[in-house]
């Protein structure tokens, strides 16, 4: 509706480096303290995101049918690179525990329907609230660094850059293409995810168990 791009030729501001990093990723104390407090559609949520990779919208719409053969096969909406990521301990412990219900998607709020990115930001929000509130360290935590945990995690285990982003989906210009739903990828990442097979196997052992859910008397999560 405009004739020119009024912002073109500004120069970017460079972020201070003593600002703190926006997205931390969680440590495994942050994660295991917040699964076992976190309510089912909440932690639900929160697992299919740290196990997969997947951004929080991506993850929010992945279909049921999404999972084949022990792996989670998706597109990033954000780049439509692909993604293979195997079903490990902690994912399908998560899997397990997820109440039924007849959304479409993988996930569900509280009254059994696709969550949309605000309601569970929103729910996220007030869960993490009272979890401050309560003493816990999980002021900082974002939903969006349950993505940078997962890489962190694995670049700490040694794994290089290239096989970390062939798990979250990202190529680099000269790699541009598509893959295909090929075993190839999906053989490699398995071997990669491997290097956190005792990182997820103990997440799993804190999903597994239906853990109480942090909720303010007299008052319900939001159903977003």
């Amino acid at each position: 509706m405009i004739d020119k791009n009024y912002a073109s030729g500004v120069i970017n501001k460079k972020r201070p480096k003593s600002k703190p990093d926006a997205n931390p990723p969680w440590t495994l104390d942050q994660v295991k303290i917040v699964f076992e407090k976190a309510p089912t559609h909440i932690r639900s949520a929160l697992g299919v995101m740290l196990a997969t990779g997947l951004d929080p919208s991506d993850a929010l719409e992945l279909p049921k049918e999404a999972i084949q053969d022990g792996v989670v096969w998706d597109w990033r909406n954000k780049t439509s690179h692909e993604q293979a990521v195997p079903v490990g301990p902690l994912l399908e412990a998560i899997i397990q525990g997820i109440e039924p219900h007849e959304a479409p998607t993988l996930l569900a709020n509280s009254r059994g329907a696709s969550w949309t990115y605000s309601g569970v930001a929103a729910s996220w929000h007030t869960f993490r609230q009272r979890m401050v509130e309560a003493g816990h360290p999980v002021k900082p935590l974002t939903l969006k660094a349950l993505r940078h945990t997962l890489a962190t995690s694995l670049r700490e285990e040694g794994i290089d850059e290239r096989s970390i982003a062939d798990v979250l989906g990202q190529k680099t210009p000269a790699m541009a293409r598509h893959y295909s739903r090929n075993a190839a990828l999906a053989k490699k990442n398995k071997k990669t995810m491997k290097s956190i097979l005792k990182r997820e196997q103990a997440l799993a052992k804190v999903v597994k168990p239906s853990p109480k859910s942090v909720k303010p008397n007299n008052q319900k999560e939001s159903g977003e």
